[in-house]
């Protein structure tokens, strides 16, 4: 289920964990991916329930659910972790 998600899913739930409500019209600059990949991960993400678009007068953005946080909170913690590892092969 979660290999749905793709990287690009992946790369936006840390993202999103990390600094909150984000734009729609920003991410794909921040996380240096095309607006194609942008969409499916938002697409597969919001039908996993982790996800939703929030409409206000300045705009689209996207947040984290409830349940979304759960998951990217444990995405974050292993990220941090692989990050913090020397690569054993150096």
């Amino acid at each position: 289920m979660v290999e749905e998600f793709g990287v690009s899913g992946f790369k936006l739930l840390v993202h999103l964990y990390r600094s909150g409500e984000s734009s729609l019209s920003n991410i794909p600059m921040q996380l240096n991916i095309d607006h194609t990949s942008l969409y499916h991960a938002i697409y597969m993400l919001s039908q996993q329930g982790l996800v939703e678009i929030v409409d206000s007068w300045t705009g689209r953005s996207l947040k984290l659910t409830e349940k979304g946080v759960r998951v990217a909170k444990l995405l974050a913690e292993a990220d941090d972790i692989l990050r913090s590892w020397k690569n054993p092969c150096q």
